[in-house]
């Protein structure tokens, strides 16, 4: 991108834009406004100049690699939602989303993101291989023995949900109360305001914290879960990591353990029916699939923002950014910059491997990749295998979520 600077080398104002972000054309296909926002290249502000949004590759490598100029504590962007008189009534979910170690910055972010981490090792993912491929192997046969053709409640869903409530020591029998719970908690997160929604979000955040207390009460639990285990040791390690926060990270993880992955899965299954050589190529060589899986996080992921706020007044390549603003950077559209790769419109799961905002980047770089990778192989791996044509039955429809590309259901031919 290349500005005129006076002789002054003066900062400039961002560029408006007239993309809508919240149209239902560009929620069902963002693709054409991603493209037209990246031939220019520039630090965009929406029409309202509330907030900023970010394309290039090296921009959104800059803003989420800095976090003491760019926070992850957006909670004020939440409670902006609502009118103030609304906020006493929604607060035990502001409260809960507050302590996520999502939204949480310097010093609090390491001792905490470290312990997560630890928690989901490519060790210990490696180890759960066997299980996840029998629990894939059973939800796939399954759908075709009982004809159940909606690929979402019935393995992309259940699939990293089993997984994460496992680690969780969640019973396998709750998994779909924490889908309704996630299916809130996601409409208030993903841009969508008015007190209905962020009330429901609410009611779900005092069922689930209610929920998991219950569970921490379980000794031998707490013993045999490796997450849990992990986060109860760093509380009695800890005093100013209270029960609350305990509590309020395990909605995090099974929120997050899932929603990215079932979104991944959805994702590359209709790219890869979209481009029937390819798929017949993967079932030819197997061997391909985890190149498969990098070229559907790259090309139609399931995070496509993240936003961060703006403490005090900076500039990148010459374009001023205003503090106390929230500004989001589209990986959505960083992943097609022909700045990552040559033909980035193009869907080629033997692409040479190049990087990709897939699990975002820099501090809070996804703690779930590893796992969320597997998953996502094991699926396409075992679907591929029990239901090789699995054609796409109907258009998706996408949810109002600007954060997470995510469809409501995905009915294929069985």
């Amino acid at each position: 991108m290349s500005h005129h600077y006076s002789s002054h080398n003066t900062l400039q104002n961002a560029e408006y834009t007239d993309v809508d972000l919240h149209s239902t054309e560009f929620i069902s296909n963002p693709f054409p406004a991603y493209q037209a926002l990246l031939q220019q290249g520039s630090i965009y502000q929406s029409p309202s100049a509330t907030e900023y949004y970010v394309v290039r590759p090296s921009q959104v490598e800059r803003i989420l690699k800095d976090n003491k100029t760019f926070l992850s504590d957006r909670t004020g962007s939440f409670a902006a939602k609502l009118s103030e008189g609304q906020h006493d009534q929604v607060q035990p979910l502001l409260n809960s989303l507050a302590k996520w170690l999502l939204f949480q910055d310097p010093p609090k972010h390491m001792p905490l993101r470290k312990i997560v981490n630890a928690s989901l090792s490519h060790k210990l993912v490696s180890s759960l291989e066997p299980d996840i491929r029998a629990i894939t192997r059973q939800l796939v046969t399954t759908m075709v023995t009982e004809q159940h053709n909606d690929l979402v409640n019935n393995l992309s869903y259940p699939l990293p949900a089993l997984v994460i409530a496992r680690l969780l020591g969640v019973p396998a029998e709750d998994i779909l109360l924490v889908k309704k719970w996630s299916d809130d908690i996601a409409s208030f997160t993903g841009a969508q305001s008015g007190i209905d929604i962020a009330e429901r979000a609410r009611a779900s955040v005092v069922e689930m914290s209610d929920y998991l207390q219950q569970l921490l009460h379980s000794t031998e639990l707490i013993e045999n879960t490796t997450v849990l285990g992990n986060l109860t040791q760093f509380r009695q390690q800890n005093d100013e990591f209270t029960e609350e926060d305990l509590i309020a990270n395990c909605i995090m993880l099974l929120f997050a353990g899932h929603e990215t992955t079932t979104c991944l899965i959805n994702n590359l299954w209709i790219q890869l029916q979209q481009h029937d050589s390819q798929r017949l190529d993967l079932i030819r060589h197997p061997e391909l699939i985890s190149s498969a899986v990098e070229e559907g996080l790259r090309y139609d992921g399931a995070v496509h923002r993240l936003g961060r706020f703006i403490k005090s007044d900076t500039e990148i390549d010459g374009i001023q950014l205003q503090q106390n603003r929230m500004i989001y950077v589209l990986l959505g559209a960083a992943n097609r910059s022909p700045e990552l790769c040559e033909r980035p419109d193009k869907f080629d799961i033997r692409r040479k491997p190049v990087r990709n905002f897939g699990f975002g980047f820099g501090p809070h770089l996804c703690s779930g990749a590893a796992l969320a990778r597997l998953e996502a192989e094991i699926a396409t791996e075992e679907l591929l295998k029990l239901i090789p044509e699995g054609h796409v039955m109907e258009t998706p429809e996408y949810h109002r979520n600007l954060a997470l590309r995510s469809v409501k259901s995905l009915k294929i031919k069985i």
